[in-house]
This record gives structure tokens, sequence and C-alpha cells, in this order.
């Protein structure tokens, strides 16, 4: 990761796509472990100031929020962006549920601040 700035989930979204890329098996320390692996794309507002105000305030993300995520199932997310465009890479357990836990996610505490 040489120039990729990693923040987190966007806010002033243009336009998006989300779709499953794939399901993984990984191997460790002899047991199987099977996740999903969600990638979307998210086109920003061509507003440099309000990206680069974007990515400052979400340099941070407070414990609440991080515990929040994995909570729900959501195991690692990666978010890059490029100009105004945002590529965010999401792994989650198998029996992650888009719909139910992401209406789960935003009950618990901070999520919506």
């Amino acid at each position: 990761m040489n120039n990729e700035k990693r923040v987190r989930v966007p806010l002033f979204i243009l336009h998006s796509s989300f779709f499953i890329l794939h399901y993984s098996l990984f191997i460790l320390h002899s047991s199987f472990f099977i996740m999903k692996r969600y990638c979307q794309t998210l086109e920003l507002y061509n507003d440099k100031e309000l990206i680069e105000a974007y990515v400052a305030e979400h340099a941070h993300v407070w414990e609440e929020v991080k515990a929040g995520i994995r909570e729900v199932g959501i195991t690692d997310m990666q978010i890059y962006i490029d100009g105004n465009r945002l590529f965010m890479i999401m792994d989650t357990t198998d029996d992650f549920d888009m719909e139910r836990d992401y209406a789960r996610l935003a009950t618990l505490p901070r999520q919506a601040e």
C-alpha cells in the first residue's frame, strides 16, 4: 500500500454499486473458516474540499464503531480512494446478511454519529 489512503464508510455518495465477489475458504491452525467478500464502488461528488474533509474526519474511528462492525459479522473492511471514487472490500462471516446486519449495525452505539 504505497500511496493509498484508507478511510471508513462514505457519507456523500453520488453513485454506488455493490456485489458479492466470492466465498473464500481459509485454513488456519487446522480450522476451516468460510467467509463472504463484498466489494462496493462508490462515486462521490467531485469536490476536493469535501473529500479531504471526509478523509480527515474518518482518520480515527471510534472503538464503539469498530466493535459494532465486528459484532454484526464484518471481519475486515478496507476502503481505498482514488480521486472521487472509493472502493470498499468487506469480508464477513458466512452467516452475514447485508440487509439484516446493516440494519442492526445502525442501532448500535455511535454508529449514526
